[in-house]
């Protein structure tokens, strides 16, 4: 208490001297070890470099994001990276896999270190760096219609990567995607970002940098949809005929070439031959329309009338 109380005392005899700036006592010296600081620009006349003008906030939002700051590290070096799934459409029993990709076009060698040993033997272990993935998908089933789920999923990644001068690299990442068990149809729109544990380039100091892609799309269906080419009518026409359980993927697949047209065809489908072909058939109009028309056929039909030629197919492509 004693010591407390002394130390108080002597603060409150420098801070009597003290220059006051913004609110903020500066000390010409140090209050616990009596040492003197350097000299103090803008204290005076002369403003600090770099220093904002009065009245400023130091924390609004107008200078330069992180993402642009990521970006010009990069750019200054001559890397660049893009994301990409290594297939558009994946069947539903298979796995999607996510392709990222760096190009250097700089002079000196990039290397992205994912895996390092950390403590010594026999408390070491070993550190990796990882893939996160932000997925928001859309789904459908004949039993429970159009859903939406959102996940994030995470993958540690072995090794480390190196882009030499003038060279590319790949990481194929697997997108270990859950699927509804009795979905017939999914799309999901993935944010991949890299969170390397640290970034070298050349000999310039470890940098740990976190690289978010920008976002990427896949789709999953009935493996008979998927291997069809894409401008082939056939599956989706098929599928109208005889395998309700495929409706949903094959309008969507269709529906690449031209949505308004599978609209209309399934439309004039209406009803099908039996309950089921009826419930795949609005199901499908449901995704491609954003309309919640249930499964009535005079409902489907007098919206089409009302509201068709004015191209109201919302966005349900995705």
């Amino acid at each position: 208490m004693a010591l407390a109380g002394s130390f108080m005392r002597e603060l409150r005899r420098r801070a009597a001297g003290a220059v006051v700036v913004g609110g903020i006592a500066v000390f010409s010296t140090c209050p616990s070890c009596g040492s003197s600081p350097a000299p103090a620009k803008g204290i005076g006349d002369e403003p600090a470099e770099g220093a904002l003008p009065l009245g400023e906030n130091p924390f609004s939002d107008e200078g330069p994001t992180r993402a642009s700051i990521v970006a010009a590290y990069f750019e200054q070096r001559g890397c660049s990276f893009s994301a990409a799934f290594e297939s558009g459409w994946v069947a539903l029993d298979q796995q999607a896999t996510v392709v990222l990709t760096f190009r250097n076009r700089g002079a000196l060698p990039i290397t992205l270190v994912l895996e390092r040993d950390e403590g010594f033997w026999p408390f070491d272990s070993v550190e990796h760096g990882c893939v996160r993935f932000d997925v928001a998908a859309k789904w459908a089933s004949l039993r429970t219609g159009v859903q939406t789920l959102e996940d994030r999923l995470r993958l540690d990644l072995p090794g480390d990567l190196e882009i030499a001068p003038g060279g590319d690299a790949e990481l194929r990442v697997p997108l270990e995607l859950k699927l509804p068990t009795d979905g017939e149809a999914l799309v999901a729109r993935v944010q991949p970002t890299l969170h390397p544990l640290a970034i070298r380039c050349g000999e310039e100091p470890e940098r740990m940098i976190a690289l978010r892609f920008p976002a990427i799309e896949v789709r999953f269906g009935p493996a008979a949809v998927v291997l069809a080419a894409a401008d082939d009518p056939a599956p989706f026409e098929r599928a109208l005929a005889e395998v309700p359980a495929h409706v949903v993927a094959a309008a969507l697949r269709r529906a690449e070439s031209g949505r308004a047209e599978t609209v209309d065809r399934l439309i004039v489908s209406l009803p099908g031959p039996d309950a089921a072909a009826r419930r795949a058939r609005c199901v499908a109009l449901e995704w491609l329309t954003d309309r919640r028309l249930g499964d009535s056929v005079e409902r489907w039909r007098s919206w089409w009338e009302a509201e068709g030629n004015r191209g109201a197919t919302g966005n349900g492509g995705r």
